[in-house]
């Protein structure tokens, strides 16, 4: 998570003693007690400026706790997308699976048709085999009722011929109840295809649904990180006039104790350039600094939004 700006803190210094005379000092003091009905403007100045700064520091607070929930809600979404995610990757994982079983239950199938089909086939050639038979047992017999003297050898041979056509039967019998149970394998691997299709669209749909969600919540995080470079921008900004606003206080403060005090050095010595507020200048150096490095960062942040 990306943290906010840390609020720049201006230190007063105060003016150096060391430049100043007693003879200055002392008339500094007198020239001080005359201040009070002067700095009676500035003061009423300087507690609206710190109205102001009040006002603007409790929006900065304002903002920052709107930043801080959405950095939250920004977390939360993507620990959502994460979890999507990982259950996308569950799913054609099963999906993967689902279509290996049925790949593998259509070879079967097909095993079983052609094994089928053979059986078929032989159950055909015995079934025209004991027709066949059954046509020599009925000649056989008509031949030996026509001719029942010809001899126990004829009968024999019918006898044996009956054999032959009892075993046909019952290999046409077994043949058919193989056929059977073939029969029935390939509804069964029907019924599992059917119900292994039906899955794999029902995966593939919550699938879809996942992939929908993932985007959706992405959009929404791409948008809320456009809404926290906003909200960084906008506490720059306050930061700015924060920073400005302490410059106009910190330099009215000063205004006039250091005009009495040049006042004073002005009378006591009458050095040129005497009346010009160098030590404010030095002062409010380091805040004029800051400011201005506050105001790059804002205008680089706003070039890398825009």
């Amino acid at each position: 998570h990306s943290s906010s700006p840390e609020p720049y803190h201006f230190v007063r210094h105060p003016p150096s003693l060391s430049l100043i005379s007693p003879v200055a000092m002392e008339e500094e003091t007198l020239a001080a007690n005359d201040a009070p009905a002067a700095a009676a403007p500035a003061t009423e100045e300087e507690a609206e400026q710190r109205r102001e700064i009040e006002k603007l520091r409790s929006e900065r607070a304002h903002l920052q706790s709107d930043l801080d929930a959405a950095v939250a809600q920004v977390g939360m979404l993507r620990a959502a997308v994460e979890e999507l995610q990982g259950s996308k990757s569950t799913t054609e994982s099963r999906i993967q699976e689902l279509e290996g079983k049925l790949s593998a239950l259509l070879d079967e199938r097909a095993e079983d048709a052609r094994r089928s089909e053979s059986d078929r086939r032989a159950l055909e050639a015995v079934a025209s085999r004991a027709a066949e038979l059954e046509g020599d047992v009925s000649r056989l017999q008509h031949d030996l009722i026509a001719a029942a003297s010809e001899g126990e050898e004829a009968v024999v041979e019918v006898r044996r011929l009956q054999e032959v056509e009892g075993k046909l039967r019952g290999e046409v019998m077994e043949l058919e109840a193989k056929v059977l149970e073939a029969k029935s394998a390939e509804d069964g691997l029907k019924l599992s295809v059917e119900q292994l299709v039906g899955e794999k669209k029902v995966l593939e749909k919550k699938k879809g649904q996942a992939e929908t969600k993932i985007a959706e919540l992405e959009a929404k995080v791409e948008s809320l990180e456009s809404e926290l470079t906003k909200t960084k921008l906008a506490v720059a900004e306050l930061e700015v006039k924060m920073a400005v606003y302490e410059v106009k206080l910190e330099n009215g403060n000063k205004a006039g104790v250091d005009g009495a005090s040049e006042r004073a050095v002005g009378r006591g010595h009458g050095a040129v350039g005497a009346k010009f507020p160098w030590k404010m200048v030095v002062a409010s150096t380091g805040t004029v600094a800051a400011v201005a490095a506050v105001t790059c960062y804002l205008h680089r942040a706003k070039n890398r939004s825009a």
